[in-house]
């Protein structure tokens, strides 16, 4: 098997559901011209083919960190199958430690069981014992538990959720003209339950410090973050958001962080709840394009109007009317 395939196989040997590849541009303002290219399957052969395509400098190939539900294309924490492991984001520039010290510290328990060189860091996976579906319940049991992993390692926080994209063994992180293979440096053939993980998680103390420049108070979730942005920093641009949304997109471009942030912004100026839906559900409807004729359009308005209820139900100070 080839690294990407070998990798894959492993990571997600204890799920059934298909894997999410995608290929996007580094810049995101080369978008246009570098379009998202994406393949959901089990077949390492069509892995195999898709990364010897798309594994072009400009470019980096990725994988969701879960499986997405069967005949799903879009890569939304809405539309997960399953969940298979916890992960790390750990940017070597970013933390106050040596590479042998960092080294040293991935040596105690408990053990990664694959740890990967990106290009400009390592990439930790701890894998689950057995694949928990993706409920809301195990989603947030999961998310809570990244957060305490990215505190403990002075990892990314911003990779601290359960549909992120990581980059594929195998294929090269070309990003400032580089040309540097992403390869797995550790496979520790050891699984572990979510409780027990919880276990670790809940006592353990930073083994690795962010430098001063890096460290920031924790936030508590998606919608206290986007609030924050919101109400203390600056406002967002709703219609610029909307414009550069994304299927498939990049970090802030894609279809479920933009539809996050924009129903955060209209609700928290006043909007009802239905236009709040209207206008996003056209602008999504909008950026997906010729993607969008497999959707479920009626799903999408009720989850829409679903994460509407849950930022409001946050937000009670909010005076808003529904029609």
């Amino acid at each position: 098997m080839t690294p990407a395939v070998k990798f894959l196989a492993a990571l997600f040997k204890r799920s059934a559901a298909p894997v999410f590849v995608t290929s996007l541009a580094n810049d995101r303002a080369a978008t246009r011209r570098i379009p998202p290219r994406s393949v959901v399957t089990r077949d390492g052969d069509l892995v195999d083919r898709f990364v010897a395509k798309w594994d072009q400098p400009e470019r980096g190939l990725f994988f969701c960190v879960a499986t997405l539900r069967p005949g799903i294309t879009r890569r939304a924490k809405e539309n997960l199958a399953e969940l298979v492991c916890l992960h790390a984001d750990l940017d070597a520039k970013h933390i106050a430690a040596t590479p042998e010290e960092i080294q040293e510290v991935l040596s105690s328990a408990p053990l990664p069981s694959l740890a990967v060189s990106s290009g400009h860091g390592l990439h930790l996976y701890w894998q689950l014992q057995q694949a928990l579906p993706a409920t809301p319940g195990n989603i947030e049991r999961i998310e809570t538990a990244l957060k305490k992993v990215s505190d403990v390692y002075a990892g990314d926080r911003a990779v601290c959720e359960c549909a992120r994209l990581m980059r594929v063994p195998g294929s090269h992180n070309s990003k400032n003209g580089e040309w540097t293979r992403a390869r797995v440096v550790r496979w520790h053939d050891e699984s572990y339950s979510l409780n027990k993980l919880e276990t670790w998680l809940a006592t353990a103390k930073p083994l690795l410090q962010r430098r001063p420049s890096e460290k920031r108070a924790g936030a508590a979730d998606s919608f206290s973050e986007l609030a924050r942005e919101q109400i203390c920093v600056a406002p967002v641009d709703v219609d610029a958001r909307l414009a550069t949304m994304e299927h498939h997109g990049p970090d802030e471009t894609s279809v479920h962080n933009t539809q996050l942030s924009v129903t955060a912004a209209l609700l928290n100026r006043g909007w009802p709840i239905e236009h709040v839906v209207e206008r996003v559900l056209i602008a999504t409807a909008k950026a997906v394009g010729r993607d969008g004729r497999g959707w479920d359009w009626r799903q999408e308005e009720r989850d829409l109007r679903l994460m509407c209820r849950r930022w409001l139900a946050k937000h009670p100070q909010v005076v808003f009317v529904e029609d």
